[in-house]
């Protein structure tokens, strides 16, 4: 496994995990494998680019208020430090690995480098771990994946100018699901809208045409996509893996076109 540069990701992070600043680490981050990425893309061929997930972040309730210092005592491999958290930190190294913070409230933040099954799995194995060791009222409830973060190396470089102006020009058109918000040398962020459905369904791939990523029954959300001149691609602010995919795949017509081999 190859690492992705950790200060081009650091920000979204840091973003969200504001509310527990001081409960996660950098060490919690690194042993769920943070920065990890698969293979390059072999020749930059869009068919083989495949993104992995870096960081899930997950929410759930207890349905119980918690006495953090109690609940230290109670169970290992627990930190609370009133000092510098007004959460307490469960770290499990089971497969699959998670970091479980957790208020008084009974709230709890759950990551991850898992999706889907295996991402509400290590959130129920935390909630059986407090129900077991600290109090039998503790349950499950309304477990939603908050932010899942995925990446991949396109195994290319990327004509960054030449995309932006490409995202920028088709922003233009009517019912576009996406808009650049930033241009650098070095990185291009783009906002694609997503209207949030049980399923993802994708109309149209090409960058002239109405491209639309379509979810039902809630309201619109966005993603961000960071597009790297190095051909690192990284999506935020997803719901499952699948869904960053379909980000992807509604800008490969354009990441294709702007592919450079030198």
């Amino acid at each position: 496994m190859e690492l992705v540069h950790i200060e081009d990701l650091a920000q979204e992070v840091a973003s969200a995990t504001a509310d527990v600043s001081g409960a996660l680490s950098t060490e919690d981050i690194a042993s769920l494998g943070f920065g990890a990425r698969g293979p390059a893309a072999q020749g930059g061929d869009p068919r083989h680019w495949e993104l992995h997930v870096t960081i899930c972040m997950a929410k759930f309730i207890l349905g119980t208020s918690i006495d953090l210092n109690a609940l230290v005592t109670a169970i290992p491999n627990t930190t609370y430090i009133p000092e510098v958290s007004r959460f307490a930190t469960i770290r499990s190294i089971r497969q699959p690995r998670y970091v479980a913070v957790i208020s008084n409230t009974g709230i709890v933040l759950l990551f991850t480098s898992c999706d889907a099954d295996p991402a509400r799995l290590a959130a129920k194995r935390a909630a059986r771990l407090v129900k077991r060791l600290y109090s039998a009222s503790a349950c499950f409830r309304q477990y939603e994946v908050r932010n899942l973060i995925a990446s991949s190396n396109l195994g290319c470089r990327i004509d960054i100018e030449g995309f932006g102006k490409s995202i920028n020009d088709s922003a233009t058109q009517a019912q576009s699901p996406w808009h650049l918000r930033e241009l650098s040398a070095r990185r291009a962020l783009v906002d694609v809208t997503l209207e949030s459905s049980e399923g993802v369904s994708i109309s149209g791939g090409s960058r002239n045409s109405a491209t639309q990523l379509t979810q039902r029954g809630t309201r619109p959300r966005q993603a961000q996509v960071k597009v790297h001149a190095s051909g690192q691609v990284s999506v935020f602010q997803c719901t499952s893996l699948r869904e960053a995919n379909a980000v992807v795949e509604l800008l490969s017509a354009t990441l294709r076109a702007h592919r450079k081999w030198w």
